[in-house]
């Protein structure tokens, strides 16, 4: 395929296959973001953030692929995820409706995954209802915004880009109650406190939560959550009506989640 890829390593747990519809440096600037290292390695192209050359015409001959081989053999073609490089709600972003229509004319699936807030609810129009329909999905890692605290664990001091955190569980809400399919990523868990915070606010409104430790850094103020964190996060999900299922329960090991929960609709 020319855009849509199959992750590799880490990336793995959050998708099956993925596309990237955008190149260069994100404006939500977050200070954890592995696209920010690949960008100083050279690995990832920087400059302005800007679609990729031909990404809508390749993105269309990949689902016809994707689609004429689902009808040949029968089997179902997972979600693809919008994005792990740039984020397809940030400003810039300017083919994300085009892109999900594309893959809906396909008969196909896909997963979101935004700091943009609100400016994804324009698309929620696009979204097919249930668990083996679309899922909308956000980070959210900080429960204070923290005002532009220049030395604060707070999302305008790491995320100062990326839309202020009330937006975020607007969006969740508005699309919970539009019957669409919602996932949260916990990840990097910056400050325990806050992870639980953020676990008690956005559980009504959240079917399915990822949690995992930092993996690029290290960051100021910033301390690798242990297994106590997990012996507190899984009690409180499952209070919400989350279930852990079969990942990690401990800080270290396998993979970077530490838990895996799916929601009252039994999305896995």
């Amino acid at each position: 395929m020319k855009i849509i890829y199959r992750p590799t390593g880490l990336a793995l747990e959050y998708a099956r296959i993925a596309c990237n519809l955008y190149e260069g440096t994100c404006p939500h600037g977050c200070a954890y973001c592995w696209n920010r290292s690949m960008q100083k390695s050279g690995r990832l192209a920087g400059g302005e953030f800007r679609p990729k050359a031909d990404a809508l015409a390749l993105l269309e001959s990949d689902c016809d692929w994707l689609a004429a081989r689902a009808l040949k053999t029968g089997k179902f073609v997972p979600p693809i995820l919008f994005s792990f490089v740039g984020d397809v709600y940030a400003p810039g972003a300017t083919i994300t409706r085009e892109a999900l229509q594309i893959v809906k004319c396909h008969g196909l699936s896909f997963s979101v995954l935004t700091k943009g807030g609100l400016a994804a609810a324009r698309d929620f129009d696009l979204y097919d209802e249930g668990p083996t329909g679309d899922r909308f999905g956000q980070t959210v890692v900080f429960s204070k915004d923290g005002g532009g605290d220049p030395y604060g664990t707070c999302r305008s001091r790491f995320e100062p880009g990326a839309s202020m955190l009330q937006p975020r569980h607007a969006a969740a809400a508005k699309a919970y109650d539009m019957g669409i399919t919602t996932w949260l990523s916990l990840e990097p868990v910056c400050d325990a406190a806050q992870a639980l915070d953020v676990i008690r606010w956005f559980a009504p409104v959240i079917h399915e939560f990822r949690l995992g430790p930092l993996n690029y850094g290290p960051l100021p103020d910033v301390k690798i959550v242990d297994a106590g964190f997990v012996s507190e996060a899984v009690p409180l999900l499952r209070e919400s009506g989350h279930d852990n299922r079969g990942l990690p329960q401990s800080g270290g090991g396998a993979g970077r989640s530490l838990v895996g929960t799916a929601g009252r609709r039994g999305v896995a």
